[in-house]
Parts: structure tokens; C-alpha cells; sequence
């Protein structure tokens, strides 16, 4: 989940507990109303069961609010209203039953009871959650029980069709006109208030984006600020390397090979340092683009990594070799594969067995497609989405969060693409391309 999800998220439980804090305060004001009105039992047990069965669910889902239950907020949002919902068929059907009950008053006593009021309150209550989807459900809803109840009183024969509202008021008439009004009316409200909380909805998201926007940039004018500074003595460091050519006349063919994976190294961590400070300022960076065999460079990327403690007991099989010359900045690409072959081990420790990485190159016209697959721990679709954003990272405290912003980087940088597939609990698999030299 992004920074602007989250707090979005958060925005809309604070208004689904405010919601839920509504009904109890909305039902223990109903419980002591119906205790001075009601003047039959019945009436008054059936309000009271349905009132203190809304307060004891509210109370329970605020509490289920309050611990780790986050992953059902819509479920209970739902819950609460069915609850408001069959308030409103409770409310009519007890003053139906104080009436006497059918041997007494016709059906269309029903359609003449209309709780425009608490109908309208709950429609402002569900709409603080910020769920559009919410009033919706108490619109259709009370659409539905408009339309039962109309079923109902034309059902009856006692209920008479008139145009007359005399009858209709005070007596056993149906009036068509009154039934279209409440439906239309029913329709409007229910459709304004799911615009005003859809438009809330976009307005809270557009601030929590901007406000993720403005935590990106802070983090970026720090790392930047502090690169800048280690720039200087980092490669002040780095230069204490090049002593190594003083007593390089003494060393072996395989020697000179490893102090030359040295100096490349260190040029690749002058260069990272250079890189990280790019992208803290959103700059661009120069690469020395010359001609180089891909399976040279995936080759030495291989013989690099396994150098490392997380990475050399790892089976790491380079398949489809094709020897084609693409035009890049080959210390930048050994970045990438390094990058990317410690990510695929590291996914493979979480999911603890002994994992495989595969390494595939295809030649598609213009590109080189490189494929490197592994069979780790793999990401949901959720993480998926998030992780070419600055500094989020699925490996907690190890990762940074900035290695696949830079990875990226360099990839389009060239003029390439990449991308990412991957299957929880199956593996990942991340697609790049690179130019070739025609």
C-alpha cells in the first residue's frame, strides 16, 4: 500500500467509526423516544429489539475497528447498512402493528408512512466514510421496501385508487402521483449525496497524493543533501585504490584480472554515488555509451555477485546465450544485473528453500530482451504497483527502497524498458531491453 492508500484508508476508518458513533448515539436517543410514544408492547418490543441489536453490532465492530481487523472495512460499512435498512421496515410495521395489525388498517397504511427524516440522517452518516458505495446501498434499499410496499397495498383489496387526497390521508386510497413523488424523491436525494461523497472521496485522495507528493520530495532533499556531502569523501576514498598500480608489475594474469574487477568497482560506486544524487534531484545523468557483447557483461555480472555472501550459494543459470553487441554504459548495466540478482536471491532467503535464478536473453529486432526469474517468495499485486516509488521497499529494514528507482533509471536512460511480473509465493520475473548496434 502507498503512502497516499494509506492515509486515504485511514481518512475513510475515522469516518466509518464516526458513522458507527452516529447510530449508537442516533439508536439511544430512538430507545428513549419509543419508551414515552409507544402505546402497545408489541410495537414497542420489535423497535427496541431492532434499536439495541443495531447498538450492540455498532459496538462490536468499533471494537473490531481497533485491532487488525482493517482488511473487512467494507464489509462492515455494508453491515452497518443492512442494519439502517431494516430500521426503516421496522419502524412503519411497529406503528402498523399499534393500528391493529391487517384486521384493522389496510397495507397501504405502509406507503403513507414515510421516514423521509431518518432515511435522509442516514445517508449523511454513511456518507463521512467516504465510501460512494455506501449511500447507494441505503438508496436501493429504501427503493426496494418503497416498491414492496406499494406491491403490497395494491395486494390489498381494501386499498382503493384515487386521485383524491382526502381519501388518500384519510383513508383507504392509493395515489399514484404520491408513490411516483416518493420514489423521484428517494432517487434525488440518494444520487446527490453519493455525488457529494464521491466528489469528498477524489478531493481526500487528491490531498493525500499531493501530501505523499510533498513526503517524496522531503525524503529526496535529504538523501540529496546528504550524498552531496558524501560524494566528496567517498571518492577521495576510492582514489586510495589506484595505489594498487604501483605493485601491479608483481601480479599474476589472474591478478591483474581481479584488480581490474576492482577498478571497476570502484567506478561503479562513484558512479552509484553520482546516480543516488540524480535522483534525489530529479536530474539527468550522462552515460559513456560504447559498444559491448551482452553475454560478456551478463557473464561478469554473474562473477561479480557470486562474490557476495547473500548471493554465491545460489544456482544461478544463464541460458540462451547470444553474443550481440548492444550500445551502453556497461559499469551502469553490471549495476542493474547486480541489483536485480541480489533482489532474486534475497526473495528466494524469504521463502527459504533452495531457489533457482534463471538468466535468459532474446533478440526482438532493434533490442536485446534480457529476463532474469527466480522462484522466491514473489510480491501480490499490491506490492507489485508500488515498487518503482521512491523508497518503498518489501524487505523492511535491509532495503532502501531506492535501488529499482535507480535501476529504472538507468534502463530508460538507454532507451530501454522495464517491467516486472511476479505471483506471490511463486516468483518474480523482471523484463528489461537494451539497444543493439546495428
Amino acid at each position: 500500500m502507498s503512502i497516499a492508500e494509506d492515509l486515504l484508508f485511514q481518512r475513510q476508518l475515522k469516518g466509518l467509526r464516526i458513522a458507527y458513533y452516529f447510530r449508537i448515539i442516533i439508536s439511544t436517543i430512538g430507545i428513549f423516544l419509543i419508551s414515552i410514544t409507544s402505546q402497545d408492547i408489541y410495537s414497542f418490543i420489535i423497535n427496541l429489539s431492532l434499536i439495541s441489536c443495531e447498538i450492540v453490532v455498532s459496538i462490536i465492530i468499533l471494537k473490531k475497528l481497533s485491532h487488525d481487523y482493517y482488511r473487512y472495512i467494507t464489509h462492515y460499512g455494508v453491515i452497518g447498512c443492512v442494519m439502517d435498512i431494516t430500521l426503516m421496515i421496522g419502524v412503519p410495521l411497529s406503528w402498523y402493528l399499534v393500528l391493529g395489525g391487517y384486521e384493522q388498517v389496510p397495507l397501504s397504511f405502509f406507503i403513507k408512512i414515510n421516514t423521509y427524516l431518518f432515511f435522509f440522517v442516514d445517508l449523511v452518516i454513511t456518507s463521512l466514510t467516504l465510501y460512494p458505495l455506501y449511500p447507494v446501498i441505503i438508496t436501493v434499499g429504501r427503493v426496494i421496501i418503497e416498491v414492496i410496499f406499494v406491491i403490497l397495498a395494491f395486494l390489498d383489496k381494501r386499498s382503493i385508487i384515487t386521485w383524491e387526497y382526502k381519501d388518500v390521508y384519510f383513508g383507504k386510497g392509493i395515489h399514484p402521483g404520491d408513490i411516483f413523488t416518493n420514489l423521484i424523491f428517494f432517487v434525488i436525494i440518494g444520487y446527490t449525496m453519493y455525488k457529494i461523497t464521491q466528489y469528498a472521496q477524489n478531493t481526500v485522495r487528491e490531498a493525500v497524493q499531493y501530501e505523499e507528493k510533498l513526503i517524496q520530495q522531503e525524503k529526496l532533499a535529504v538523501v540529496g543533501s546528504l550524498t552531496a556531502g558524501l560524494a566528496h569523501e567517498v571518492k577521495n576514498q576510492l582514489n586510495s585504490i589506484s595505489f594498487l598500480e604501483l605493485i601491479s608489475s608483481r601480479f599474476t594474469d589472474n591478478e591483474r584480472l581481479y584488480m581490474k574487477y576492482i577498478y571497476d568497482s570502484r567506478d561503479r560506486i562513484s558512479s552509484l554515488v553520482d546516480e543516488v544524487r540524480a535522483l534525489a534531484k530529479n536530474e539527468e545523468i550522462s552515460y559513456t555509451i560504447k559498444p559491448h557483447s551482452i553475454q560478456d557483461i551478463i557473464e561478469e555480472s554473474i562473477a561479480l555477485v557470486k562474490m557476495d555472501p547473500d548471493v554465491k550459494n545460489k544456482s544461478i543459470q544463464y541460458e540462451e546465450k547470444i553474443p550481440i553487441i548492444v550500445l551502453v554504459d556497461k559499469n551502469k548495466i553490471i549495476q542493474v544485473m547486480l541489483n536485480l540478482l541480489r533482489n532474486s536471491a534475497h526473495a528466494i532467503d524469504d521463502k527459504k528453500i533452495v531457489g533457482e535464478i534463471i538468466i535468459k536473453t532474446k533478440d526482438q529486432e532493434n533490442y536485446i530482451a534480457v529476463k532474469i526469474i527466480d522462484n522466491g517468495i514473489g510480491m501480490d499485486q499490491n506490492r507489485l504497483s508500488n515498487i518503482w516509488q521512491p523508497f518503498y521497499t518489501t524487505k523492511g529494514e535491509k532495503g532502501t527502497g531506492i535501488g529499482l528507482g535507480i535501476t529504472k533509471r538507468i534502463i530508460e536512460g538507454h532507451g530501454g524498458e522495464i517491467h516486472c511480473e511476479s505471483i506471490l509465493n511463486h516468483g518474480t520475473t523482471f523484463h528489461f531491453t537494451l539497444p543493439k548496434q546495428e
